[in-house]
């Protein structure tokens, strides 16, 4: 059995952003609820996605797109506000 793609620089990448938002769980976890948690970030999820969708695949960004980055923000906006 080879280790190689162990070493992979993409698993070791993936791995080291995994262990920050683990990291930052634990950090709001502190001093947020686990809903505002929840919402930031499945928000910061989809536009990180649709922001990389865009740019490194070229998918494209259009009407849906725009309308489900905006009820994101405006989920982040209505737990900030409660």
């Amino acid at each position: 059995m080879s280790l190689n793609g162990l070493s992979s620089p993409h698993l070791l990448s993936g791995a080291l952003l995994y262990g920050v938002t683990a990291l930052g769980w634990f950090y709001l976890m502190k001093s947020q609820s686990l809903a505002m948690i929840a919402v930031l970030f499945t928000a910061s999820t989809i536009i990180a996605l649709s922001v990389l969708g865009y740019f490194v695949f070229g998918e494209q960004f259009g009407k849906r797109e725009a309308l489900g980055v905006t009820f994101a923000l405006l989920a982040v906006a209505t737990m900030y506000r409660g």
